[in-house]
């Protein structure tokens, strides 16, 4: 059996970030969820849902310029895949829109959607939260379209092939053990959605890491750098981090 040599050795995820988001990580040593609305209307007939997660790349090196660049990132942290799978980060599963197995989920969430009306209106909170409905609903946490449309924070995004991100999330189940999302309409309230994260926050559904989880980081900007280093001699962060550092080659990215 052959083995793609490049695939096999690259037993790391990227999570791309920027200046802001690059702070809180490494300050609170987690990563927070976040919102992400994707068009889903292959499967549920343009109700597009907003999952909370934390989402990583499963990118090879020489990948992860372009990507950086789709996305806008200023910074990465190259996280081991073995700390990844030990928390239950998973990866995504990718559909296309006619296919068989896009249609017998759709079978499955149609049946979902039946059951969970059926609860609510018989006011029966019990089986709104069955295993089956929980299932279901972490299930489309985890589907993701081979090509589709991202949420940009005021627009849609062209047509975009997620599949070469190859995609891995960690998201928070909560209360019930359900993958928690919001619906596009309350997802587009600013104020509704950040007390909801911040709920989440505050509640202890991140993903917690360690210096040793981490095989890098990444940083463009010198302000990074400065104040990771400032916060390292106050002692607000691991003197360990520092050995993590590495500066990315602007060039790099600009082609």
């Amino acid at each position: 059996m052959l083995i793609n040599a490049d695939l096999e050795m690259a037993l790391h995820l990227y999570h791309c970030t920027n200046s802001n988001g690059l702070r809180g990580i490494l300050t609170s040593m987690s990563f927070h969820p976040s919102y992400c609305l994707e068009k889903a209307d292959y499967l549920t007939d343009s109700q597009n849902f907003a999952f909370a997660m934390v989402c990583f790349a499963d990118l090879l090196d020489k990948e992860l310029a372009s990507h950086m660049k789709r996305f806008h990132s200023s910074a990465y942290l190259k996280m081991r895949r073995k700390w990844a799978i030990r928390k239950g980060v998973n990866p995504v599963c990718y559909y296309f829109k006619n296919t068989p197995f896009t249609a017998g989920i759709r079978k499955i969430i149609e049946k979902a959607a039946e059951e969970n009306k059926k609860a609510k209106d018989a006011k029966d909170k019990e089986a709104q939260f069955s295993p089956f409905l929980n299932g279901v609903n972490i299930m489309m946490g985890y589907l993701k379209q081979y090509k589709g449309c991202y949420w940009m924070g005021d627009r849609w995004s062209p047509e975009t092939i997620f599949f070469t991100e190859r995609e891995w999330r960690y998201l928070p189940l909560v209360e019930n053990g359900e993958a928690y999302f919001l619906p596009e309409e309350f997802f587009h309230n600013d104020e509704f959605r950040n007390e909801q994260k911040q709920i989440l926050i505050e509640h202890g559904y991140v993903l917690r890491f360690s210096v040793e989880d981490i095989e890098e980081i990444g940083i463009k900007e010198n302000e990074d750098i400065e104040w990771i280093n400032e916060a390292v001699n106050n002692g607000n962060l691991s003197r360990g981090l520092l050995g993590k550092v590495q500066k990315i080659n602007v060039e790099m990215m600009a082609e």
